[in-house]
C-alpha cells in the first residue's frame, strides 16, 4: 500500500458537528468528517477546505 496524506475538516455550529456519509469504498455509508486526499503541492488546510466544497458544497474559513 502506498502512503498518502489526507485532510479532514470539522465544521462545528453550536453543539452540532457536520458529518458526511462516505460515498466510496472503503467504508461506504459510514458517517465521517468531510475530507479526502491532499493533492501534490497543496497545503493541508487548503485541501480540507477544497474537500468540504467538493463533498458537501459548503465554503468555510479556518478559525483555529
Amino acid at each position: 500500500m502506498r502512503p498518502f496524506v489526507g485532510a479532514s475538516i470539522a465544521v462545528i455550529r453550536g453543539d452540532r458537528v457536520l458529518l458526511a456519509a462516505r460515498a466510496n469504498a472503503p467504508m461506504r455509508g459510514v458517517w465521517t468528517l468531510p475530507g479526502g486526499l491532499v493533492e501534490a503541492g497543496e497545503a493541508i488546510a487548503d485541501a480540507a477546505l477544497r474537500e468540504l466544497k467538493e463533498e458537501v458544497g459548503l465554503d468555510a474559513e479556518m478559525i483555529g
